[in-house]
């Protein structure tokens, strides 16, 4: 990968703060320092912050098509072959806005009525099954 683009990409993303501040934290350290793993990422640039909040923006960061594997070796934290993370060329891509209860429940719904039709084609039917949907409804609202 051409450094030349990932500088222009870099430059894009901190101006237009679609990134979110730790997030960014994140992409900036892989544009300095990777490709890493998540572990290195974590140890050596945020000790002060618990794993589980600097993990979850690698995730968001691949989501976007900022950062994408880089291939696997022994991570110098952990010991064990992990997955190695960098940066990519590409700016970031919009995320589409979060779903409402109501369209959760609708999809859920359609799940639920298709794995029926699936159950009742293969000629099963579990006894809970007329229950799965009110139960569904019960944890959504």
């Amino acid at each position: 990968m051409s450094r030349v683009t990932s500088i222009e990409a870099y430059s894009a993303v901190k101006l237009n703060g679609t990134v979110k501040k730790l997030a960014f934290d994140v992409y900036h350290i892989l544009f300095n320092h990777g490709p890493l793993t998540q572990g290195e990422a974590w140890k050596k640039f945020f000790p002060d912050h618990d794993r589980p909040t600097i993990t979850p923006r690698f995730a968001e960061l691949k989501r976007r098509g900022l950062i994408a594997p880089a291939g696997r070796r022994e991570c110098t934290i952990t010991g064990t072959r992990c997955m190695t993370w960098d940066v990519t060329p590409h700016l970031p891509s919009a995320l589409p806005p979060p779903k409402s209860v109501k369209e959760q429940l609708r999809e859920a719904q359609d799940r639920i009525a298709f794995l029926e039709k699936e159950l009742k084609r293969k000629g099963t039917r579990p006894a809970n099954v007329e229950t799965s949907g009110t139960l569904i409804q019960e944890r959504l609202i």
